[in-house]
C-alpha cells in the first residue's frame, strides 16, 4: 500500500473515531445531564407565589448514588410541591425499591403528589401489587381517577390524576373529570398522556387550570429542537414538549428523565420542569 493510501486510511480511521467519540458523548449527555426548564406563570387564580416541580418518565434511570443528582436538582428549584406524572419505573420490573426510596427522599423536600402512567398501570396488572399502599407508605399522595383538595403555599388547589385517554366513552374517566372540574379552587391535573388534551379534544371537553404531562419522552431523539418519534404520532410529531395554552387551560409537557430501552435519548437531555407561579398578592 502506498504512503498516500496509508495516510487516507489513517485519516478515515481518525475521523471515524472522532465521530463515534462525539456520538457516545452525546448519548451520555442525553442520559446523564439533567436540564431544568423554568416556566413563570402569572395568574389571577394563584394569590401567593408558588413553585411546582414536575418529574416524569424516569423509567428507573439512576442519576448518581441514591439519585443524588436528581434530588439536588429538585432541591435547587425550592419547590412548594412535587408533582409526578407517571412512568417512574417500567412495568416489567420486579423490584421498585428504587422508586420507593426516591419518593421517600422527595417527600423530605416537599409534599409529593403521584399520578400513574401506563407503566404503573401495567405493573399493577402484571404483579397484582398494592402499588397505592406502597407509594402512600413512602410518603406520596397517590392520585389515579381521584383528587384531593389542599393548599400549596397558602393557595387553595384541587390536585387530581388520570392516566387515561379521557374520552367520553370511557365512563369512569368522564365522570371523574366532570367531578374534578366542579370547584372554585385552582385545579392541577396530573395527566400522563398529553394526547388526551392536545390531540383528542380534552381541552375543549374538560377544564383544568393547569395540566402536567409526560409520556412522549420529548420524541426520544431530537434534531433542531424537534422530537423525531412518538408511538402515537409516528415520525416527526408536532408536539413533544413545552408549555401549551388553549381553552383557558395551560399544559406543561415534560421530555421526561429516562427513556426507552430500545432507542437511546439523543440531543435530548433529561428534563426537570420547574413552574413558578407569580401570585397576585403583594
Amino acid at each position: 500500500m502506498s504512503t498516500k493510501a496509508l495516510c487516507r486510511h489513517a485519516v478515515t480511521l481518525l475521523l471515524a473515531g472522532i465521530f463515534f467519540l462525539l456520538l457516545g458523548a452525546e448519548v451520555w449527555r442525553s442520559t446523564q445531564c439533567i436540564e431544568i426548564t423554568n416556566y413563570t406563570v402569572t395568574s389571577d387564580a394563584v394569590q401567593n407565589d408558588m413553585t411546582l416541580v414536575l418529574l416524569t418518565d424516569l423509567h428507573h434511570h439512576v442519576f448518581g448514588r441514591g439519585q443524588s443528582r436528581l434530588l439536588d436538582a429538585v432541591r435547587d428549584c425550592k419547590p412548594d410541591a412535587i408533582l409526578i406524572a407517571g412512568d417512574m419505573f417500567t412495568y416489567w420490573d420486579q423490584n421498585i425499591d428504587g422508586t420507593l426510596y426516591l419518593v421517600r427522599e422527595l417527600a423530605k423536600i416537599a409534599p409529593v403528589y403521584y399520578g400513574y402512567g401506563n407503566h404503573e398501570e401495567r405493573y399493577i396488572q402484571n404483579t397484582m401489587a398494592d402499588l397505592y399502599a406502597e407509594l402512600t407508605a413512602a410518603g406520596a399522595v397517590v392520585l389515579e381517577l381521584s383528587y384531593i383538595d389542599t393548599e400549596i403555599a397558602g393557595n387553595p388547589v384541587r390536585i387530581g390524576g388520570s392516566c387515561g385517554y379521557l374520552m367520553p366513552q370511557f365512563g369512569v374517566q368522564h365522570r371523574f373529570m366532570r367531578d374534578f372540574e366542579y370547584t372554585e379552587r385552582t385545579t392541577l391535573l396530573l395527566a400522563h398522556r398529553p394526547e388526551a388534551f392536545l390531540s383528542w379534544g380534552g381541552m375543549q371537553r374538560y377544564h383544568a387550570d393547569y395540566i402536567f404531562s409526560g409520556h412522549l419522552h420529548g420524541g426520544q431523539a431530537r434534531l433542531f429542537g424537534r422530537g423525531l418519534f412518538t408511538p402515537e404520532s409516528g415520525l416527526f410529531p408536532q408536539i413533544t414538549d413545552g408549555m401549551h395554552e388553549g381553552f383557558e387551560t395551560t399544559l406543561f409537557l415534560s421530555r421526561g428523565l429516562g427513556g426507552s430501552n430500545l432507542v437511546p435519548r439523543f440531543f435530548n437531555r433529561p428534563e426537570l420542569v420547574c413552574v413558578q407561579f407569580a401570585g397576585t398578592l403583594p
